[in-house]
C-alpha cells in the first residue's frame, strides 16, 4: 500500500489536484489530504492542476508520497510578475516577458514536487 499526502501550503492549496497514474486521473485530493493506493508493480505517478503539473515518477508498494510545491517556483513567479510591471520602467520590457513566458512553461512539468520518503 502506497499513501499519497498532499502539503503543497497556502499557495497551492485552492483547489484540488489530480492523481494520474499510466496516464489517467484516479483521484483528486484537498490540501492535506491522503490517498491510499494499492499497487502490485512500480507504477508512474504525476499530479496536475490548471495546466501545472509535476514530473513522472515511478513509485513502487510501501512508497509515502508527499506532494509540494517547487520552492523555485515561489521565487520565479512574483519575479517574473514584479519584472514585467517595472521593465518598461527600466528598459527591461524583454526580459519581463522573457521571464514570464519561461516560468510558465517551467511551471506546466515543475510545478510540484513529488517526494518519495
Amino acid at each position: 500500500m502506497s499513501i499519497i499526502k498532499r502539503k503543497t501550503g497556502v499557495l497551492g492549496g485552492s483547489s484540488k489536484i489530480n492523481i494520474v497514474i499510466n496516464d489517467s486521473t484516479i483521484q483528486k485530493l484537498k490540501h492535506n489530504e491522503e490517498y491510499t493506493l494499492t499497487i502490485k508493480e512500480p507504477t508512474t505517478i504525476q499530479v496536475k492542476q490548471f495546466g501545472f503539473g509535476s514530473k513522472k515518477v515511478v513509485i513502487k508498494e510501501s512508497d509515502y508520497v508527499e506532494i509540494t510545491i517547487n520552492p523555485l517556483i515561489m521565487i520565479l513567479y512574483p519575479l517574473a510578475i514584479l519584472l514585467a510591471i517595472l521593465g518598461p520602467l527600466l528598459w527591461l520590457n524583454a526580459a519581463g516577458v522573457l521571464l514570464c513566458v519561461f516560468t510558465l512553461l517551467y511551471s506546466s512539468k515543475n510545478w510540484f514536487k513529488l517526494i518519495i520518503r
